[in-house]
């Protein structure tokens, strides 16, 4: 038995459209499953609710969807969060109303962790100070500001949670020689 999906009547709002736009790979996936999404960008509840309260399902990047907003969803059966966590998704208000919750968990990982990392090896190797430095013409205060480089090697590298974020920059921190603590609510390992 062959099940067909008429999904163009779904109501599908994608929020955030303006601070981080559709991209060509998006706009290309809505169009592939036939689906063509309200691209707004609201961020208060009475403003996501103007374009969301009749909707099928919703897509957030980043704003905050409060119980507010989830009791304010009259026909919603699935809220997607366009990356990883759904900390700012009332989950529980979305579960008592029988509305999935998505996210996509592997969303940026790598590109956080490198992020993180380079942004580590910028301060550890004075780099900002340098910059600057070199950029006022103080040639000796930009090499003044290098003698005093330490390694990586044996420093300890406190993470604060160990999602795959964290997981990812362990690793690298690793790699580096640096010892890796982390605190979560249970305590603080190694």
């Amino acid at each position: 038995m062959q099940i067909s999906h008429d999904f163009r009547r779904f109501s599908i709002v994608r929020l955030n459209a303006e601070l981080f736009p559709i991209s060509p790979l998006e706009a290309k996936l809505w169009r592939e499953h036939g689906l063509q999404p309200l691209a707004v960008e609201a961020n208060t509840p009475a403003a996501i609710l103007e374009h969301a309260a009749e909707c099928d399902a919703l897509c957030v990047v980043s704003a905050a969807l409060p119980r507010e907003v989830i009791d304010g969803l009259s026909r919603c059966r699935v809220i997607s969060r366009l990356g990883t966590g759904t900390d700012k998704v009332d989950v529980a208000a979305a579960t008592e109303r029988g509305i999935l919750v998505t996210n996509v968990p592997y969303f940026c990982i790598e590109e956080q962790a490198d992020h993180t990392m380079a942004l580590l090896l910028a301060l550890a190797r004075k780099l900002p100070q340098m910059g600057k430095a070199l950029a006022a013409g103080a040639y000796r205060e930009a090499r003044e500001s290098a003698r005093t480089n330490q390694r990586l090697e044996s420093r300890t590298l406190g993470l604060v949670g160990f999602g795959n974020s964290a997981k990812a920059v362990a690793t690298r921190a690793a790699g580096f020689g640096m010892r890796v603590t982390v605190g979560d609510a249970i305590g603080i390992h190694e």
